[in-house]
Parts: C-alpha cells; sequence; structure tokens
C-alpha cells in the first residue's frame, strides 16, 4: 500500500527558508521518503530518493521540542540523488547512489501541524515511533 504525507522544510538558504515538498510513502516492507527539490544552496538542487527497509530500521524518533518538528529514522538504507537542471529537469543519471549502514534519514513537520505523523506512521507500517521530549 502506498500512502504519501507532504512533509515540511528540510532545508535553509543563506536568506531564508526554502520549503522542501516531500512524501513519505509506505509500501509493504519497505518505506520510501522522495523529495522532489533539496535546496543545498541557490545552484545546488537535487530530486532524493531515501528507501529503507522496515526490517533495516532500528528506531524512529520524534523530536517535538525541536522548531522543526523532527522526525528521525534511523538504520540502514540506500539513497539516490539526481541533480536538477537549471531549466527545471532531471538528470537521467544519478549524481548519487549510495547504501548506508548506521545512518539516519530525517524530515520535518513544522508546515503540517494538521496531520498527525505518529497515527500514520504506526498505522502504515510496522514501526513504532519514540518521543524524545528533550528541549534544545
Amino acid at each position: 500500500m502506498v500512502i504519501a504525507i507532504a512533509l515540511g522544510v528540510l532545508f535553509t538558504g543563506k536568506k531564508e527558508d526554502v520549503p522542501s515538498p516531500a512524501e513519505l510513502r509506505f509500501y509493504d516492507d519497505y518505506l520510501l521518503l522522495f523529495i522532489e527539490r533539496k535546496y543545498y544552496s541557490e545552484r545546488n538542487i537535487k530530486q532524493e530518493y531515501l528507501k529503507m527497509k522496515y526490517s533495516d530500521i532500528t528506531k524512529v524518533k520524534y523530536l517535538p521540542n525541536t522548531s522543526n518538528k523532527r522526525f528521525q529514522i534511523y538504520g540502514n538504507g540506500h539513497s539516490l540523488q539526481y541533480d536538477v537542471k537549471k531549466d527545471g529537469s532531471i538528470a537521467k543519471q544519478p549524481s548519487r547512489d549510495k547504501i548506508f549502514e548506521d545512518g539516519m534519514i530525517y524530515f520535518s513537520t513544522n508546515l503540517n501541524q494538521n496531520i498527525d505523523f505518529i497515527e500514520e506512521i504506526e498505522k502504515h507500517s510496522p514501526l513504532k515511533v519514540e518521543i524524545d521530549n528533550t528541549n534544545f
């Protein structure tokens, strides 16, 4: 089953926050964080696919006391990045194709206060979310 959820601000530019729309997609045995446009700088824009099998995820953490209401997913996974060209088109070949171990992917939810992300993650996957109330 595929469930798409829009996510909030992921990166900050030099002058202002740049919203990076993203989707968290749930499949039978893995999840995929798809980020249509991730702004590393004004000229360095990537499209990203971050895939993690449920069996390779060691922890899912929610940090409600951060300004961006961040979720962190720990474990092993696969990262694909494609360059976004000046005309807005996507490169055909990935600029990065990496398998990672003991890594982390994250997303922010501060722009989507109307979505209960803990409920959605726990409903559409076998994962349980740990809430970290540490003040940052």
